[in-house]
């Protein structure tokens, strides 16, 4: 029997492991996917598709060599790799015209606009699974305006890395977590719970 119940741990733990891979596999391909339709958008002639090339070639090819060097500290390596993110991102902004850099900048509000609507209609959906009083739906907005306020600052920061962007925006999700448990009771953080878990 305990054989049993240590077998089935196993494959859930190696089933939330695979759900967990999948996840951000999807995720970045979703990221992916929307880089290359508003690099189309821009609709950028041959002469900077070329330049753009030579751009990423030369980006990836020296993310490349800071991987194969064993001669610095993580931190030394993920400060490198924010800074080739940023020359990067001054060499492609270069390659633009004026009307493009406009273009690039409203679809960048446009979809911070669709991650706070997004966001609002999770609130709204909770709000009412939950049954928040009003003193905590106060308290959850606020907190829900200095993060939306928070994600923007990392997102925009040109100095970090995505792969420090990411990590960043991990922690700010596990802080809002432990927020959450110092507002909600124990009942609707059990519901909360429960609607996670049927998502997974």
């Amino acid at each position: 029997m305990k054989k049993y119940i240590l077998l089935s741990c196993f494959a859930l733990l190696a089933l939330t492991q695979i759900n967990a891979q999948a996840k951000q596999k999807n995720n970045k391909i979703d990221r992916l996917e929307h880089r290359k339709e508003i690099i189309k958008n821009l609709n950028l002639t041959h002469e900077q598709q070329a330049q753009v090339k030579t751009i990423n070639t030369n980006f990836k090819q020296k993310v490349k060599e800071l991987k194969a060097s064993n001669s610095m500290t993580l931190g030394e390596y993920k400060q490198k790799i924010g800074d080739l993110n940023q020359q990067r991102k001054a060499a492609f902004d270069a390659t633009l015209t004026a009307t493009q850099k406009a273009k690039l900048e409203s679809e960048k509000l446009q979809k911070q606009q669709e991650r706070k609507e997004k966001m609002a209609t999770r609130f709204e959906k909770m709000k009412n699974k939950l049954q928040l009083t009003q003193d905590q739906e106060a308290k959850l907005k606020t907190k829900r305006a200095e993060v939306q306020q928070q994600v923007a600052i990392i997102r925009n920061d040109n100095a970090l890395s995505q792969e420090q962007k990411r990590e960043e925006l991990k922690a700010l999700h596990v802080s809002q977590k432990e927020y959450l448990k110092t507002i909600l009771t124990q009942e609707q953080l059990k519901k909360l719970e429960q609607k996670t878990e049927s998502k997974k």
